[in-house]
This record gives C-alpha cells, sequence and structure tokens, in this order.
C-alpha cells in the first residue's frame, strides 16, 4: 500500500578464480521510490542515477560474497500491481523479485437517521439524528471532518 516500505536483499559473489572486481546493479520499477542501501558488505558506497542502484565493489577475494539491502517505498499506484524488480550482476547474471502492491481505495460512508416512530407518538417538538461515518476503504484516514447542514423548518401539523 502506498508508503509501505520495501527491502530487497541482494547478492552475488566472485566467481573467478582470482581477486576482482564485482558490480551489482539494480533497476527499481515504477511504483517504489528508492530510499537507502544499508548493511552494505564489504562496505562501498552506492551510485544512484534515476531507476538504477549500482554497487561496485573494486577488489573482492576470488569466491567471496557481497551484498546489500536496497530500501524503496511505495508510491501511490492507479491498480493493484506486481512490480518487478531486477538485479544483475557483472557476469550478465540476473534476478527479479515481485511484488505486490494494492491500490489506494479511500472510501467513507455516512449515514444519517431519526426515529420518526417516537416523534409521532410523543408530539416530539425535538428531533434527535444520529450520524454515523464510516471508513470503508482499504487505508486509515486522518483530519477527517463532517458538516450537516441543518434545515431551517417552521410548520405546523
Amino acid at each position: 500500500m502506498t508508503g509501505d516500505t520495501v527491502a530487497f536483499n541482494v547478492s552475488t559473489r566472485n566467481t573467478g578464480g582470482k581477486p576482482g572486481s564485482v558490480t551489482l546493479e539494480d533497476t527499481i520499477p515504477t511504483g517504489l521510490t528508492y530510499v537507502k542501501t544499508v548493511n552494505v558488505t564489504p562496505e562501498v558506497t552506492p551510485s544512484v542515477s534515476g531507476n538504477k542502484v549500482t554497487l561496485t565493489w573494486s577488489s573482492v577475494p576470488a569466491g567471496a560474497p557481497v551484498s546489500a539491502v536496497i530500501v524503496c517505498t511505495v508510491d501511490e499506484v492507479a491498480a493493484d500491481a506486481s512490480l518487478k524488480n531486477t538485479v544483475k550482476n557483472s557476469d550478465g547474471y540476473s534476478s527479479d523479485a515481485y511484488v505486490p502492491v494494492k491500490a489506494s481505495n479511500p472510501s467513507i460512508a455516512v449515514t444519517k437517521t431519526a426515529s420518526t416512530s417516537s416523534i409521532l407518538a410523543n408530539n416530539a417538538t425535538q428531533i434527535t439524528y444520529r450520524i454515523v461515518v464510516s471508513n470503508n476503504g482499504t487505508e486509515t484516514l486522518t483530519d477527517v471532518s463532517l458538516t450537516d447542514a441543518l434545515i431551517d423548518f417552521t410548520g405546523t401539523a
């Protein structure tokens, strides 16, 4: 849902027989916004350009792993979707992860009722209304307000 956090664990290893450079490139899909990269092992600084996050380790021992966690937030989407995140390493191998996201669907219902039977039976001069506001949507709503325009009514029976 909009604003949720998504974390992608990305990793690879130096598959060469000697120390060498290793690169991971993660393509963040439309519908997610890059926030940060954490738990980078061994530590390097990511390069971010548009929707691509690139991590390059200059000297990784033969067979040694490298890894990181790429953190994103979910943008507002028009419809439920499955977003595809792709990471590839410097050898050209790639892997995909799919993130299901739900569209934001705010919905408020308002009902207003008065007990007409007690009004008629008791010759009442006051009417009490009951107003119920319900959140029928898929997300928490804040700062919701309700204005009820009262009708100026005078008359005789």
